[in-house]
């Protein structure tokens, strides 16, 4: 397991201990993913059955101002643990995200669905995709608008500024699957364990929403009496282009693994959980 500090990394983690799972938890401070030397002797240690590899670059809007460290991260990294991972012998899961598609679809993307991704992010991730091939039995787990407690993400932050009384803004002018960090974790451990064929998958929850509707949605759940205030992408003058619409189809992973909850059923699981 590389990326065990994260959000994402963090929980697989617990889950994979909590299901009896033997795991060996690398965070940056016990794997640099860029030094490809210390993957393979780190790997040929472990002697791992599977990698599941969480470690990336994650920041959208710095991946614009910092290609070149977003492309050694997401790209060079994917690729020094993808072929460690075969020298090992091992299987390799991949952590992708909606960001690989452009935004133009009018309906869900299934996993074979053209990339075109608008961003520097986007594209270190695709270009991660093919670097994990290297590793010759390889997952590719796409996953979109991740969240979890005490994570640096959106719904954790209007949350905290809900239950301080303060009003925000959340986007309604960009679609996607939000998905708690929980589920996320679940269906990729979920896809090792069921042995499912190399290929591409969509790990995210089911239905859709754009952040207005997730955010107007949380405050409820959380009986707060705050307003939000829709505002359109343009408005923020982000750096890094997004997709605005990224909805991805979960049907092939279902047919695997079993039903993936909804968005707003996690959501409510998640609140009560303390998010």
């Amino acid at each position: 397991m590389t990326g065990a500090g994260g959000m994402l990394g963090g929980e697989a983690v617990r889950q994979l201990h909590e299901r009896g799972h033997d795991v060996v938890a690398c965070d940056r401070r016990a794997l640099d993913i860029t030094d490809a030397a210390q993957a393979s002797v780190v790997l040929a240690a472990a002697r791992p059955d599977a990698v599941l590899h969480c470690a990336a670059f994650t920041n959208v809007d710095a991946a614009e101002a910092d290609r070149e460290q977003a492309f050694r991260v997401n790209v060079g990294g994917t690729s020094n643990v993808a072929r460690a991972a075969y020298e090992a012998g091992a299987r390799f899961m991949y952590v992708s995200t909606d960001y690989v598609f452009d935004g133009e679809s009018q309906e869900p993307y299934r996993p074979d669905a053209p990339t075109n991704p608008p961003g520097v992010y986007g594209r270190t991730k695709l270009e991660g995709e093919r670097a994990a091939l290297l590793a010759e039995d390889t997952l590719i787990a796409r996953t979109s608008w991740v969240y979890g407690k005490g994570g640096s993400n959106f719904p954790s932050r209007l949350l905290e500024l809900a239950r301080a009384g303060e009003r925000f803004r959340a986007i309604v002018d960009q679609r996607s699957v939000p998905t708690w960090v929980d589920d996320t974790a679940d269906v990729m451990i979920r896809l090792l364990e069921q042995r499912a064929p190399a290929g591409i998958y969509h790990a995210n929850s089911n239905g859709n929403a754009s952040w207005y509707e997730f955010a107007c949605e949380a405050v409820v759940l959380a009986g707060l009496d705050v307003q939000v205030e829709p505002v359109r992408v343009h408005e923020l003058r982000l750096p890094a282009a997004r997709p605005r619409y990224s909805v991805m189809d979960v049907g092939c992973t279902e047919r695997l693994v079993g039903p993936v909850r909804s968005w707003s059923a996690a959501l409510a699981a998640a609140v009560e959980g303390g998010l």
